[in-house]
């Protein structure tokens, strides 16, 4: 079956705001029925008014990853053609966000083979690494480079954001329209940094929930952010006026030495961290050691004592502190 022959009928939404762009893909899918449109408002509308078997985007400018959430929203199969975002950060972000496939205009006059593709993968529940990925590996490969793709499944990066309650609420609005959904992190605050969760929060009161790590949380509650929202992302969120405070990743910095106990003892020894600690945080209760122990032995951890483990935390700290990272 030639692909034109297995897209007739299809319903496809395309959205971009140059209109050769918009011709030249009505040419190509001829056979389809296409609806068109060249701004964000009237993309999002035609999503949500309309059933479409595909969506194409733009990203640049139609602000195609907000159309891209309506699209997921409503489970379309989505291509994001672009030329200005063509970069390793925007393919990852694509994709993070529910893109079946990231196909370049240069590609444009093939973009009927690679909507096909996307339509059988997404009814046979396939992978988004398919054959539209097989047929560009090498047009990926000399833009971006060799190997590339492995240096991009490896990267970790979360972005970090401290709401009031406010905001917070006026965000999980938004996300709740698009039909992104967050993880709650109930007891174990640190869920949202897991690489599986898309994005997740901590409400406030979860900071007092998990008993394993009750003392170690109370740096929160004698922070700034005490009383706020923990948003964690893994892409970063276009909302207005929301601004990452941290960005984690991963780093390939590899210190020549570690400190020795007595170092760890004359860092702790600091004012900026004498004055800073909370009052819970040396006050280990007698269970904590046995707790700490069967912890570190799921997570594979041997020959670490809880004082070692103990004392490292306390001179972390002043680092954290000048690094203004508390």
């Amino acid at each position: 079956m030639k692909p034109k022959e297995g897209l007739e009928g299809k319903r496809v939404l395309i959205v971009d705001d140059e209109l050769d762009v918009l011709a030249t893909l009505e040419d190509i899918l001829e056979t389809c029925v296409l609806h068109k449109a060249t701004d964000f408002d009237r993309g999002k509308e035609l999503i949500q008014s309309n059933r479409y078997d595909a969506v194409i985007l733009d990203i640049m400018g139609v602000r195609g990853y907000e159309l891209l959430d309506f699209s997921q929203a409503k489970g379309i199969p989505t291509l994001m053609l672009t030329a200005h975002a063509l970069t390793k950060e925007d393919f990852g972000r694509s994709l993070e966000r529910g893109a079946m496939a990231y196909i370049p205009k240069e590609k444009i006059s093939e973009i009927n083979i690679y909507l096909q593709d996307i339509l059988n993968a997404h009814q046979e529940g396939a992978g988004k690494f398919g054959k539209w990925f097989n047929r560009l590996e090498s047009f990926f490969e000399e833009r971006f480079g060799k190997g590339w793709l492995q240096k991009k499944k490896a990267a970790y990066q979360k972005y970090v954001y401290w709401l009031e309650h406010r905001d917070f609420l006026a965000l999980k609005s938004i996300l709740d329209q698009k039909g992104i959904a967050m993880t709650e992190a109930k007891k174990a605050v640190c869920v949202p940094l897991a690489r599986s969760v898309q994005m997740g929060f901590v409400a406030p009161d979860a900071w007092q929930k998990y008993e394993l790590c009750k003392r170690q949380l109370s740096w929160y509650r004698s922070s700034s952010h005490a009383g706020q929202a923990l948003v964690v992302s893994s892409f970063e969120l276009d909302e207005d006026g929301l601004r990452p405070e941290a960005v984690i990743k991963q780093s390939r910095f590899r210190t020549s030495s570690l400190p020795g106990r007595e170092e760890k003892l004359r860092m702790i020894e600091s004012p900026k961290y004498q004055q800073a600690k909370p009052r819970e945080w040396e006050n280990i209760a007698s269970e904590d050691p046995d707790l700490h122990d069967k912890w570190l032995k799921i997570m594979g951890v041997r020959g670490v004592s809880y004082e070692e483990v103990f004392i490292s935390h306390c001179a972390i700290t002043p680092i954290s502190l000048n690094r203004s990272i508390l």
